[in-house]
This record gives structure tokens, sequence and C-alpha cells, in this order.
């Protein structure tokens, strides 16, 4: 995948570089504490992802945090959510 110049601008001033691969474990626990089953490509995307930080053009900070992700979603919404990212819909499979 190719990513536009922009893209990697923003990313590589949150904190990511090409190799970045960090553990994983203390974000899947979170998640499976939630009834979260991860999918492969998901924990590879945490692994490269997970724990960067953005500044927003007006200065708020936003961190890639699956904890904080956890948080915005309802207990009621999460069987919604799960359904429509269940394996069924992976659209590479």
């Amino acid at each position: 995948m190719i990513l536009d110049d922009d893209v990697v601008s923003v990313l590589v001033a949150g904190g990511w570089f090409v190799e970045r691969e960090i553990p994983t474990e203390p974000m899947q626990r979170v998640l499976e504490d939630e009834g979260i089953v991860m999918h492969s490509a998901a924990m590879k995307i945490l692994r490269s992802l997970g724990g960067l930080q953005f500044h927003g053009r007006n200065g708020d900070l936003m961190r890639f945090d699956v904890g904080a992700a956890c948080k915005w979603i309802d207990v009621d919404d999460l069987a919604c959510v799960q359904a429509l990212f269940s394996g069924s819909a992976w659209p590479w499979r």
C-alpha cells in the first residue's frame, strides 16, 4: 500500500516510522475485557499505530488508544459494532 505524502508526514509527526512495532498485549487485554476478539490484521495495525499522538489544528491532542476507543462505544452498541466488523464483513477474505 502506498500512502500519500501528507498522510505519511502526519504519521511521522505522531511518532510513526516504517518498521515501528510495539507490544500489543496491553491493548489486546483491554479489548478482550470488553469482549472484543481482534482480527490478525487489526493487531498488525495496532502494532504499527498504537500509542501514536497527533495534534489537531486547534492544538487538541489525539492519541491512538484502544482503551479510549472502547469508552466511546456504549455497551448497547457493541453487538452492532461486532456485527459490522465480523469476519464475514472483512473485505479481504
